[in-house]
């Protein structure tokens, strides 16, 4: 029963008793007009940091108000000692506000709701409302307004807990109850609170699993697509190559067979004329024989046969013919693999 009930206290410790600036237990708890509550500490340091009196969460200011007369929230602070007052092995004793002594803890400032030892009582401030309290009451909330009241009180009405000569003075039609009894209902509202909210720690913790499980699977999926377009890209490019390597053999025989033909025509009408030289230079030979060396007789007697050797060696063609050299164009080869791209594109769609 009793690890039960300090489980409960640390939870609501943990989640509504925890100020959100510092992060720790609330110190001198104060409550803003937009009855958002922080430690005076805290609060003095975010003005000072800020420039300006403003609330830490909901950012309403409260330009008009000091510091050190905004209000003590009186219920966090209650709890607070009801809690610490619960599991005294856990919290410690408690401390004075200003040295953070246990030992002689006989004075509590009513304003800040703090306990003071008389070291630092004088230090605390002059116009605080200090009242004096016995050991065995340390963990008694005293009102603020009346000196040496207990907040027996706690006003439904007002949320707020109150004294006895509260209730006459401000709080004559509203609804009250012991505020043991506030307290114990409000602890035991809280109890499916909390459970509701371990459900809820415990669902987002499932959820951050799940999300885990979920973004190693599209890791993992999305490795094995990189892989499939890496593998069907160098196949692509695999058999793109085969074949622009077969449309390369295929120009390239194309090329050797009609620069074949024209080296071999050169060849002949190479052949042929160096024959035809060999033919000029023997006529030429023996036509100048027949002119140097015959007599007037002879001369006419070859005349027949020198005429028309002549005309027949006129006759020869030893001019030069045009050759027809094959072109090459880049073009053709470019205009294949683009058509070879498109057929490969248009199979995928």
């Amino acid at each position: 029963m009793g690890e039960a009930r300090s489980s409960k206290a640390d939870l609501i410790g943990e989640n509504y008793l925890t100020c959100c600036v510092c992060f720790e237990r609330y110190q001198n708890p104060k409550i803003l007009p937009c009855h958002h509550s922080f430690c005076e500490l805290c609060l003095t340091q975010w003005v000072e940091e800020h420039g300006g009196h403003s609330c830490p969460l909901c950012r309403k200011t409260f330009q008009d108000i000091a510091l050190q007369e905004l209000p003590p929230s009186i219920v966090i602070s209650g709890v607070i000692e009801i809690l610490e007052g619960t599991n005294p092995e856990k919290n410690g004793p408690i401390t004075c506000n200003g040295c953070q002594g246990s030992r002689d803890l006989t004075q509590r400032c009513m304003d800040c709701a703090v306990y003071l030892c008389k070291r630092c009582v004088t230090a605390h401030g002059r116009n605080h409302n200090i009242v004096t309290i016995q050991r065995e009451r340390l963990n008694v909330a005293h009102c603020s307004t009346h000196k040496g009241k207990v907040l027996d009180l706690f006003c439904e009405t007002c949320v707020e807990a109150v004294c006895s000569l509260c209730v006459p003075e401000k709080h004559n039609t509203h609804a009250f109850s012991k505020v043991e009894t506030a307290a114990a209902n409000f602890l035991y509202w809280l109890d499916p609170q909390i459970r509701d909210l371990s459900a809820k720690i415990k669902e987002a913790h499932n959820t951050i699993d799940q999300l885990t499980t979920r973004g190693r699977h599209v890791k993992k999926k999305k490795e094995e697509a990189e892989l499939q377009i890496k593998e069907q890209t160098e196949h692509s490019i695999q058999n793109a190559l085969s074949v622009i390597r077969k449309q390369e053999e295929r120009l390239l025989k194309n090329l050797e067979r009609e620069f074949t033909e024209v080296e071999t025509k050169i060849k002949k009408d190479t052949e042929r004329l160096r024959s035809s030289v060999d033919l000029l230079k023997a006529s030429h030979e023996y036509i100048d024989k027949v002119k140097q060396y015959s007599s007037a007789v002879e001369v006419m007697k070859s005349r027949s046969q020198v005429k028309t050797t002549m005309e027949t060696m006129l006759s020869l063609d030893t001019k030069l013919k045009n050759t027809q050299i094959p072109k090459f164009v880049p073009t053709e080869l470019e205009s294949e693999i683009k058509v070879l791209f498109q057929n490969l594109k248009s199979r995928r769609s």
